[in-house]
């Protein structure tokens, strides 16, 4: 879940939530820092954590963005809710933001 919420409520891409760690995401300051190495570009940023994605993290802290076997799974959801031709940055491009952080 963890994953999922953060491509759709920061925008991030999926590369970039597979390398990212709970160090780097402050719930208390509302943002996620990213180091070069972990982005398209290889220029750190900062990403906001807005109100609905804080309450996702919150609800999943700890658990890991990218677990063992998470496509696998990820896969047979799509499979199942009928998701054919998934395009790979569609949680990215379909981000949902709020206009004032938490």
């Amino acid at each position: 879940m963890p994953y999922v919420a953060t491509c759709l409520f920061a925008g991030l891409r999926p590369g970039e939530v597979e390398r990212l760690d709970w160090p780097q995401v402050n719930l208390a300051d509302k943002e996620i820092r990213l180091e070069g190495q972990q982005t398209k570009t290889g220029r750190p940023r900062v990403v906001t954590i807005h109100k609905t994605l804080a309450g996702w993290l919150k609800a999943y802290q700890g658990k890991p963005f990218f677990p063992s076997g998470w496509r696998k799974h990820f896969d047979a959801i799509k499979a199942i809710a009928g998701l054919n031709g998934w395009t790979p940055d569609i949680l990215r491009h379909t981000a949902i933001f709020a206009w004032s952080p938490v």
